[in-house]
């Protein structure tokens, strides 16, 4: 166990770092390394305060668990692929972060030159939850729900900084020479250092970019209009339309209504109706169908906070002639497997 203790601490040699390599290989089956990792979550609990403790054996062992079943390593292909996915407390980060952190930096220090590109790792925010990314140069992106957001582990290795992004996601980009570049549906958004928000889900027909601080242009993915880029200023907003494929700048825009969602607030000022549906599709993880298509002409000013969905929908229905029901699809023995339904009516 030397050597895992100083591949923790990323001091071990490059033989010792493939001797842990094949130590994790066997996590599954390793009652030694089971024990190690008991003993440095002992280690870890008697270094806290008692408000700050961070659980029994019980616990140990549940979080043992989801770590057998998460990790796994890809030895005839020469890469590792590792997914920690957001809800998991911040006990089973002070047991994973050294470890795999340690594991992360030194296998690619000794599998990967220049004369290769970085393997590709993707984040996920699911339905109601909002996930905050930290990518490999110190930039941070926060993603909003249903949102995805794929980049290379390392930058080091390329010319700029190459992010792709479906859905919607709040970048604070740290200067650097290298260009750092979001794709995403139909616009490729170039900055260099700068604080932007790009919403671009697939089932919306516009694409948002508002600019909070900084400087950023953004060029259409199209091979008809070209890729001639536009440069907006802060407070300003693109908008792209994708069924012309054309831009068009929105200036002094209220950001709030951009990018009030990272502070856990939805502000909606004249929305249609539909797209503040979306959003609650995203938020609450339902399905919302619309009963009286004249539903559709009605559009939406309020600010919404912590809602419930009861609450979200009990405020569109006092501030428009809107009625709704909540339908849960159940199996035939009464057990709920599938989103709940919102049905929306006019009064």
């Amino acid at each position: 166990m030397d050597n895992l203790k100083r591949f923790i601490k990323g001091e071990c040699r490059e033989d010792e770092f493939y001797e842990v390599l094949e130590l994790l290989k066997g996590l599954k089956k390793s009652d030694e390394l089971e024990e190690f990792m008991r003993s440095h979550w002992n280690d870890l609990d008697s270094k806290l305060d008692n408000h700050q403790k961070i659980g029994d054996t019980e616990r140990f062992n549940l979080i043992l668990d989801r770590i057998h079943h998460h990790i796994n390593v890809d030895n005839n292909r020469g890469r590792v692929v590792s997914r920690i996915f957001a809800g998991y407390s911040k006990i089973a980060a002070l047991l994973l972060i050294p470890l795999i952190s340690a594991f992360i930096i030194m296998f690619f220090k000794y599998n990967y030159s220049k004369d290769y590109d970085a393997p590709i790792t993707t984040m996920n925010a699911p339905a109601g939850v909002y996930s905050e990314v930290c990518l490999p140069d110190g930039s941070s992106v926060f993603l909003n729900s249903q949102s995805e957001l794929s980049f290379p582990v390392t930058f080091e290795n390329s010319d700029v900084r190459k992010v792709n992004l479906n859905g919607e996601g709040y970048f604070e980009v740290i200067d650097d020479d290298k260009p750092f570049i979001v794709n995403t549906n139909g616009v490729t958004v170039n900055v260099t250092g700068t604080s932007f928000n790009v919403s671009a889900y697939c089932n919306d027909e516009e694409v948002y970019v508002a600019l909070v601080d900084g400087s950023l242009s953004v060029s259409v993915n199209h091979p008809n209009h070209g890729d001639i880029p536009i440069d907006i200023l802060p407070g300003d907003v693109a908008v792209l339309s994708k069924e012309s494929s054309k831009i068009m700048v929105e200036s002094d825009a209220n950001m709030d209504i951009y990018t009030s969602w990272i502070k856990g607030r939805m502000t909606f000022i004249n929305e249609p109706l539909e797209s503040v549906l979306r959003k609650m599709e995203r938020k609450y993880g339902v399905v919302y169908k619309i009963k009286d298509s004249s539903l559709k002409d009605y559009h939406i000013t309020a600010t919404i906070l912590n809602e419930t969905l009861e609450q979200f929908l009990e405020l569109l229905s006092v501030s428009s002639s809107l009625e709704y029901k909540i339908l849960r699809v159940t199996d035939e023995e009464g057990n709920v497997f599938d989103k709940r339904i919102v049905e929306l009516y006019k009064k």
